[in-house]
């Protein structure tokens, strides 16, 4: 049987690569469904499950089509200079390298071109006969979605009915309702559709509102017109002059108004941060990235400080969401780009809705002669980031608008404007053969004076409508043919035999297909088109959800009144301003004065902190329980809570200051507690009891208010809090004991309804309580559709609304925290845990920011519109023990991870409210009132009484799992396991007690032996568990195969010569393969079980079998000694180096020592003094590291160097100057190179063993970044 591609060789580095990339991806991201713990990365599992599918193709026994489909691969971009000296064998898996990598790219996961190519490697490898896929711990669901995005039937199964919900979501659910146009009122009226008298209570808010108001600006938003907008940077207009001009004219018309703000805007005031042409080369990629798919962008000019853009929306893309699109991530990757902090684009813009024909003339003029206007060019087309720039003439045809050169790779090029017969207003419609797909822009008719342009069918000759035909798809490009295509586009596709995927075919003669254009152009997207029905709906029931919540207990959430100082634009609390000017009235509403006017300004967040009783008899004060007295850190807007301490009276109140925060430290820690007022100290315990018994109070520290929806921080104020609110029910279920991972408990907060301040209960309770009403009207719709299942279809559309609802609930309760340097609530679940917050974050669920239901609801949404539902999966609730079936499945899966997330105890969090709203629909998955845990896999000493006995039920339960997988996974491929576990070995007495212990002997308990490992990079970087702690950067894929009956049985000899022969090749290629060397100890261990799992057992001397643990013990020995081995590859110096540095690290040591080294290892001390690695004076001789070691400046020392001295200036260079600076050093440093990662390794064990972790971090950090030095030095 030919072994498969992941038993011999994997494209680790690249695989790795896409991982990490994976973790920036914002939108769309599976991730953004709902919160779950660890999840894998698509990349890595698309990897796997693709890797494990086709064999290896430089192995004979290879079917022969498979071998013909891996030749119609192109060559690797990068053709190695000793191509021609692989084997056949050897290049045919470099192929299909360079295509993997293509494949996991994020680009790829929705690029039907590519699939369809891996498709098709899988219908061939497989005999058209492929496996399903079952994953029995689905989790987050990544590997079923993967394998579904392979095209293959997908099973997966979990016992925890948050996760099991999590993976209908993504494989199950959407699946029937594909293709189908929206149900929701305000669809079917755009549509014509004939409404039914019975829909008169129908719910009315439509996503798009029509008019309304934002601030001092009205707005306009309605499907499939074209609007004009216009944003501009925050320092455009200077706020000083801006509001002393408002005050001179307080009734001015909104157009004297606009023409005010543009006459500002040409006078090129502020950073005009849209100068540096990285920026607006930023900002105008981001407005293509969306054309054709959320509106069609016709023209645009992004001047120095401000954007003028001319779009046509789409139904279902409301003009508000489209623009805070644009502006939320530009305003991130602007400020990187810059160096900078703080607000970058104006909170609020402009928009126009055009009317007719002259006015979108008049509109394109303006855009493209604002340039000129502002002085700034002479003619419009010489401005670079502007669509005046892009039109290009071609013979015969009408201008039509192109990017310039390199601006867009992918995408549909930009309408063009074409003439239309005399009489008719022009069509916006593509040139010849510019665009093959999406509807041509539609005409604009004339309507009654007042009203939008009519929304009607165009007659004969003319344009089409905006609205296609009931039932038609919705706007955006229809799914591409398959066809070749020209050199540099995406890779052609040929016919295949019916009922198979097209495979691979060049674009033409002797040319291959241009499969591996750079990552990042986006490739058509037929998935938008197949879910906007089912988009459509959620948003159109999360609108209404949210506008009826307003409605109900928008009473809770007050506006803070404030005042305007229009000296210095200064935002002053009444306090505030009562002290500035006391001889002002401040009960007056408006312009009180000339200088001063009030305001009324909606709440974003309150900020709480916890209280408690001074234990000194004598003072008795309610303590604030403050970590952290700072509010914000960034630029220009330094603000943080003052503590004012009245002694007398024992109270503490706080003011906001607007300066840079005085050292300042907080009031509790792990150590306990502090009292402002006396002094006095009070321990954790303390503060615990006082909990326990109730008495932990509560103060309001700070108002986080939004003026044009920039962040302001305001002193506490009473009126802003609204008392004796009562919720309609409460989650008063009591959470499990779990202190490690639950420390609410601790402080007497025992049931769920106690994470929660009443105001967040009310919320919560009313959300929860309208996505239950909503459930009838979605039925009524879905049933007077006529065209699908409306009881699925209303417990589809409920359940992603509950998803919702459950990512707001992250961000809605008393154990969020603030974060002063991005101005923004962390979640509850920063890291794996319930933790308890001293200052929590109280969000106003009703402001213009992040953290509203409509922004999960979108997030949701565009999930839904980057999966690949190639077919309909099957998600069940399952004990993975009890698995019975009896077809041969490939398992892929990520089993627990001993004792490292308790997730059914976490997910309670989320099932309590997700029960509540949706628990009647899924009766047989969430009739109890807590998630199972009975049958849970987790080492939990409280649940099973002792540490030992929770290990031999995880051990036990793991081997039945594994067991049950082997009866039926499918004979001809080999099973996967994810396992991420920072061994952690206890010396005393010998005993390592390790996750990998128990999973392991798991394993070879259930008959399976390891076929390979593969060290992958999948947990996100930055965690906040990875500050201060060896948290895991890297899961082992292993890969396994049933052991066969006839087995060897071996002596503990015979295992240790095996490991001798097996273990340092198997080292050098993890090392080769790039692995951290935080990392290597772990990985290394899947090679050492590979050989020990192969045996029936190994005999020890005494007779007995050896055990899991002590065969993990010698397999460790054997990695040290393998990597003391490799240091005879290094040169004489380095090798001392490495000896001295064993024993005294950067210490001084005996001279004598010293020089008997230096003889062992065939060198001297004066060699190394004169080299400048040391120094030697007194009798006592110390080692140079880093910066002591002289600069690299001597040429002829250059000639000399050590693999140490290289070493160091590598490491060097790289702290103080990243990448490229140790990337310079290459050529400097020549041959010896290539040694530096090897001695990197080596170094970074001695640190770790010696728990010297801040030189082990420089190490460590020369491995991670040895590709991208590589690269930046060769000059790619």
């Amino acid at each position: 049987m030919a072994k498969k591609l992941i038993e011999v060789s994997i494209p680790l580095e690249a695989i790795n690569r896409a991982a990490a990339r994976e973790r920036s991806v914002r939108q769309g991201h599976p991730s953004k469904l709902h919160l779950w713990w660890s999840r894998k990365p698509l990349a890595v599992c698309r990897a796997v499950l693709f890797a494990s599918l086709i064999d290896d193709p430089d192995q004979p026994g290879v079917a022969p089509d498979l071998l013909a489909e891996i030749d119609q691969l192109p060559n690797p971009p990068t053709v190695q200079d000793d191509w021609h000296r692989l084997t056949i064998g050897e290049q045919r898996r470099q192929k299909l390298f360079a295509f993997i990598e293509r494949l996991i790219a994020w680009e790829s996961s929705n690029d039907e071109a590519v699939l369809n190519i891996a498709r098709r490697f899988i219908h061939v490898a497989t005999g058209g006969n492929p496996p399903p896929v079952y994953d029995p711990f689905t989790g987050g669901g990544s590997i079923p979605l993967e394998a579904q995005r392979l095209g293959l039937d997908s099973v997966a199964s979990d016992l925890n009915p948050v996760a099991v919900l999590m993976s209908k979501a993504l494989i199950e659910l959407p699946a029937p309702f594909l293709g189908m146009p929206p149900v929701n009122p305000a669809s079917r009226s755009a549509l014509s559709a004939p409404r039914a008298p019975e829909e008169a209570g129908a719910p009315s808010p439509s996503i798009h509102k029509g008019w309304y108001s934002r601030g001092y600006l009205p707005h306009f938003d309605h499907p499939g017109l074209v609007q004009m907008i216009t944003y501009r940077l925050a320092d455009s207009v200077p706020v000083a002059q801006w509001a002393e001009w408002q005050s001179m004219h307080p009734h001015i018309s909104d157009e004297d108004r606009r023409n005010m703000v543009e006459a500002y805007l040409d006078a090129g005031y502020g950073s005009c941060s849209l100068r540096d042409e990285r920026v607006a080369r930023l900002v105008e990629e981001n407005l293509m990235h969306f054309d054709g798919q959320r509106y069609r962008l016709l023209a645009w000019v992004i001047m120095p400080n401000h954007v003028h853009v001319l779009i046509e929306t789409f139904p279902g893309y409301p003009l508000d969401r489209i623009v805070h699109s644009w502006k939320s991530y530009t305003a991130k990757e602007a400020n990187k780009i810059l160096g900078r902090t703080g607000e970058f684009w104006q909170a609020d813009y402009l928009d126009r809705y055009i009317r007719d024909e002259q006015h979108l003339h008049s509109a394109i003029h303006y855009i493209h002669e604002n340039p000129v206007k502002a002085g700034l060019v002479v003619r419009s087309e010489e401005w670079k980031f502007s669509s005046a720039n892009c039109i290009v003439h071609y013979a015969g045809e009408p201008p039509a608008l192109h990017p310039p050169a390199g601006a867009r790779a992918a995408g549909p090029p930009i309408a063009a404007l074409h003439s239309a017969p005399a009489g008719e207003p022009p069509a916006l419609h593509p040139p010849v053969g510019a665009r093959a797909a999406g509807p041509p822009i539609p005409a604009l008719h004339s309507a009654p004076t007042g009203e939008p342009p009519a929304l009607r069918s165009a007659p004969a000759g003319e344009p089409p409508a905006l609205h296609p035909p009931a039932g038609a798809r919705a706007a955006g490009p229809p799914i591409p043919a398959l066809h070749s295509a020209p050199t540099g586009e995406s890779p052609a596709l040929r016919s295949a035999p019916a009922g198979e995927p097209p495979s691979l075919h060049s674009a033409s003669a002797g040319e291959p297909p241009a499969l591996y254009a750079p990552t990042g152009v986006r490739a058509a997207d037929p998935q938008r088109e197949r879910v906007a029905g089912l988009v459509a709906d959620i948003q159109y029931y999360g609108q209404w959800i949210q506008d009826e919540a307003k409605r109900r207990i928008g009473y809770a959430y007050p506006n803070a009144v404030v005042f305007l100082d229009h000296t210095d634009g200064a935002i002053l609390s009444a306090r505030e301003a009562a002290a500035r000017y006391p001889h002002l009235n401040l009960t007056e509403h408006g312009a009180i004065s000339p200088i001063l006017s009030s305001l009324s300004l909606p709440i974003a967040v309150w900020l709480w902190t916890r209280t408690v009783r001074c234990p000194n008899p004598s003072c008795g004060a309610q303590m604030p329980l403050v970590n952290s007295f700072v509010l914000s850190t960034r630029k220009g807007r330094a603000a943080w809570a003052e503590p004012v301490i009245d002694r007398n009276a024992k109270t503490v109140q706080f003011m906001v200051r607007h300066t840079p925060p005085p050292p300042l430290e907080g009031t509790v820690g792990r150590n306990g507690a502090r009292c402002l007022v006396c002094n006095h100290a009070a321990s954790l315990q303390y503060v615990r009891d006082e909990g326990q018994a109730g008495r932990l109070g509560e103060q309001l520290m700070a108002i986080v208010a939004l003026y044009n929806e920039e962040r302001v921080f305001l002193s506490p104020d009473p009126q802003t809090v609204v008392t004796n609110l009562q919720p309609s029910w409460r989650p008063d279920i009591e959470m499990v004991r779990n202190p490690r991972h639950m420390t609410p408990p601790l402080y007497g907060m025992r049931t769920f309804d106690r994470l929660f301040s009443p105001r967040q209960l009310l919320a919560m309770t009313t959300f929860s309580d309208l996505i239950r009403e909503v459930r009838g009207q979605i039925l009524a719709d879905a049933t007077l559709s006529g065209d699908r299942d409306s009881e699925a279809y209303m417990r589809t559309v409920t359940t992603y609304l509950a998803f919702a609802l459950d990512k707001v609930v992250n961000l809605w309760s008393a154990l969020t925290s603030w974060k002063s340097d991005d101005g923004v609530v962390r979640g509850t679940f920063a890291r794996q845990a319930l933790a308890m917050a001293w200052v929590y974050a109280e969000v106003n669920p009703f402001a213009h920011i992040s953290e509203r239901f409509t922004q999960a609801v979108t997030s949701i949404c565009e999930v839904l519109e980057h999966l690949a539902l190639y077919k309909m999966g099957t998600v069940v609730q399952r004990d993975a023990t009890e698995l019975s079936e009896t077809s041969a499945y490939l398992f892929a899966t990520d089993p627990p991870y001993y004792d490292n997330i308790p997730y059914a105890d976490l997910s309670d969090y989320f099932y309590v409210w997700l029960r509540s709203t949706i628990g009647d629909l899924y009766p047989d998955m969430m009739g109890t009132l807590l998630a199972p845990k009975a049958a849970e896999l987790v080492a939990d000493p409280i649940r099973y009484g002792s540490v030992e006995r929770a290990r031999a039920n995880f051990e036990a339960g793991m081997r039945k799992a594994f067991t049950a997988m082997r009866h039926i996974q499918h004979k001809a491929y080999p099973l996967t396991i994810f396992y991420a576990y920072k061994q952690a070995e206890q010396r005393s007495e010998a005993i390592a007690v390790t996750g990998w212990e128990t999973m392991l002997a798991s394993l070879i308990g259930a008959n399976l032996m390891i076929t390979g490992t593969w060290p992958v990079r999948t947990e996100r970087a930055g965690r906040l568990r990875e500050t201060g702690s060896n948290a895991l950067a890297s899961s082992i894929v292993l890969t396994c195969r049933p052991r066969p009956d006839d087995s060897p049985v071996a002596t503990r000899r015979e295992f240790l010569h095996a490991l001798k022969r097996e273990l340092p090749h198997a080292l050098r290629q993890l090392q080769q393969g790039n692995i951290a060397p935080v990392d290597l100890a772990q990985a290394a261990i899947g090679p050492g079980m590979a050989v020990f799992s192969r045996y029936r057992f190994v005999i020890e001397s005494g007779g007995d079998p050896m055990t899991v643990r002590t065969a993990l013990q010698i397999i460790n020995q054997e990695i040290d000694a393998v990597l003391v081995e490799q240091e005879d590859e290094f040169d004489a110096t380095t090798r001392w180096a490495i000896a001295w540095f064993e024993q005294y690290g950067v210490s001084e040591g005996p001279y004598g020592v010293a020089e008997t080294l230096s003889k062992a290892k065939n060198t001297s001390v004066d060699r190394m003094v004169e080299a400048g690695i040391i120094v030697a004076r007194s009798g006592k001789v110390r080692l140079l590291v880093g910066k002591e070691l002289p600069d690299l400046i001597n040429a002829t020392r250059v000639a000399y160097l050590s693999v140490w001295e290289a070493t160091q200036y590598v490491v060097r260079a790289l702290v103080d100057g990243g990448e490229q600076a140790a990337a310079t050093l290459l050529p400097v440093i020549g041959e010896q190179s290539g040694a530096t990662r090897d001695l990197a390794y080596r170094l970074y064990t001695i640190c770790e063993r010696h728990g010297w972790a801040q030189e082990a971090i420089g190490y460590n950090s020369l491995v991670v970044a040895w590709p991208d030095i590589q690269r930046l030095g060769s000059g790619k």
